[in-house]
């Protein structure tokens, strides 16, 4: 436990049913023992009024700090491969409509990435972005910002955004993806076809699977992963493992990404990973809210945010 960290609280209950008794991430080949790097937690949130991008140094309370702000909302914050770049969903003082932003991972330069406007919907945002390993493209949900809209309109799309040349192409129908660090690959929430919208910004992404769609070129074909409905998946660092949010309880599901071994963490919400391929995740604490880093047992074994409000979809980078 890093100096000063308070004693985790205690550890939550673990659901296995239904899974394969399987090695944990964290305890699987190539996991490795805390870095004597520290680690530093990227997370959007609104604590005191002001919406921004933050980031805290692992496990050291008084560290936080705001990246970039403005705005009515700031988040689901990502960095690129060099960890030169932040980007992340931002929306405007004056519309509830969101976008892309890309910033230096220093906060300088912040400026929305200039998409084309969706042709069929009246509103159209961006949301969830994520870079390919090489940095050299990006992926992000696109749809309409209506509560509601036929399957005619392909609600929700999973687009791909080429950095260099500006083209955008659909790949599958969805929200929240994030791109493998190792394949050409993405994971996100959806469906196999078009469907009416469903905000997955809250529990009520009940009906939607987890899908995994290679984007190697040719017709984008997706397949789905893990037998528990849910939202927000996140690749593992060696891109073996894909852990996500529940939408059938208030838990996590880790599964491999050829769909085996497949488990539930309750308690754990809103997951990601840390470096070293452990699990780290949203858990109660003091009356609110901070993100915990997971033993190979998926009992918490270190607080790493004081904030007691962390917003969700936290990522964790070595510095």
């Amino acid at each position: 436990r890093a100096p000063g960290a308070p004693s985790p609280s205690p550890g939550p209950e673990r659901n296995t049913a239904g899974a394969a008794a399987a090695a944990r991430p964290g305890a699987v080949p190539g996991a490795r023992s805390p870095s004597p790097r520290p680690w530093l937690v990227w997370y959007g949130s609104s604590v005191g009024g002001f919406s921004g991008i933050y980031t805290a140094v692992a496990g050291n309370a008084g560290t936080e700090r705001m990246v970039v702000g403005g705005g009515s909302y700031n988040a689901q914050p990502v960095l690129s491969p060099d960890r030169r770049r932040v980007a992340w969903t931002k929306g405007q003082e004056t519309a509830s409509v969101r976008s892309i932003w890309i910033a230096g991972a220093d906060g300088s330069n912040p400026r929305e990435i200039p998409l084309a406007k969706c042709a069929v919907y009246s509103v159209c945002e961006y949301r969830w972005p994520t870079f390919s390993g090489d940095g050299t493209r990006m992926a992000f949900m696109r749809g309409t910002a209506n509560s509601t809209c036929t399957a005619a309109e392909n609600c929700d799309e999973i687009v791909v955004y080429d950095t260099r040349s500006g083209l955008v192409s659909a790949v599958g129908y969805g929200d929240s993806p994030e791109w493998s660090p190792r394949r050409a690959e993405i994971a996100y929430s959806g469906s196999a076809g078009p469907e009416p919208r469903q905000a997955c910004e809250a529990m009520n992404c009940a009906d939607r699977e987890i899908r995994v769609v290679e984007v190697s070129g040719g017709e984008p074909q997706s397949r789905r992963v893990g037998s528990v409905l849910g939202y927000a998946p996140r690749f593992s660092p060696d891109g073996e493992w894909i852990a996500y949010q529940s939408a059938e309880a208030a838990a996590t599901a880790v599964v491999r990404r050829d769909g085996t071994q497949e488990r539930l963490v309750v308690g754990c919400q809103q997951p990601s990973w840390a470096p070293d391929g452990r699990l780290a995740c949203i858990m109660s604490v003091d009356g609110g809210s901070d993100v915990f880093l997971l033993d190979a047992d998926d009992e918490p074994a270190q607080r790493l945010t004081f904030t007691r409000g962390a917003e969700a979809q936290f990522r964790i980078y070595a510095l």
